[in-house]
């Protein structure tokens, strides 16, 4: 798969807050939006490390990553979204810590595989015989002349920008 990053942004501030809250809150409003985390499952962390030192400073770094479909038919594109929370020296005491959030958001087109035909058998081999490969071809060119593929290809890129942007204000409003 070759995914084409569309959007990057980090949101950074030193706050009061509660990690385990936060973490909460967001996985509800990933899901609420129909983002899936891996394994097309409700598990957004991809890796995960904290450190608590002895004068109670809570370091954590977080990736989370999560996919959602946005365009089922041929072209398929699928999202993905990558973000990364780092909390540095938060004070399990006054809940305060610095906080640095990076989102960055791709997006792949899957184009048109040719079906296998070495090993065709049945009616997969007469439907090649009679050309089947040669009329999904074309259909395949007429869809895209008239979806308009690179418009299609265009929206995603516009849309995933807005999705990325909806979810950098959450962010934002949610630490305010």
């Amino acid at each position: 798969m070759s995914w084409e990053q569309i959007y990057q942004t980090r949101v950074k501030s030193k706050i009061k807050f509660v990690p385990q809250d936060f973490y909460e809150k967001f996985k509800k409003f990933l899901e609420s939006k129909k983002w899936e985390g891996i394994f097309k499952k409700d598990r957004y962390e991809k890796y995960y490390y904290h450190k608590l030192t002895p004068d109670g400073l809570l370091f954590v770094e977080a990736q989370w990553e999560m996919y959602k479909n946005y365009w089922k038919e041929e072209p398929k594109i699928d999202w993905k979204m990558e973000i990364t929370i780092l909390i540095n020296a938060y004070n399990i005491n006054t809940l305060v810590g610095d906080l640095d959030i990076s989102i960055k958001s791709y997006h792949n087109v899957e184009e048109f595989k040719e079906p296998d035909t070495s090993k065709a058998k049945g009616v997969e081999s007469f439907l090649l015989s009679i050309g089947y490969k040669n009329i999904m071809k074309k259909l395949v060119s007429n869809l895209e002349k008239v979806r308009g593929k690179n418009k299609l290809i265009e929206m995603s890129g516009r849309d995933l920008y807005n999705s990325s942007e909806e979810i950098k204000n959450w962010i934002l409003d949610y630490f305010k």
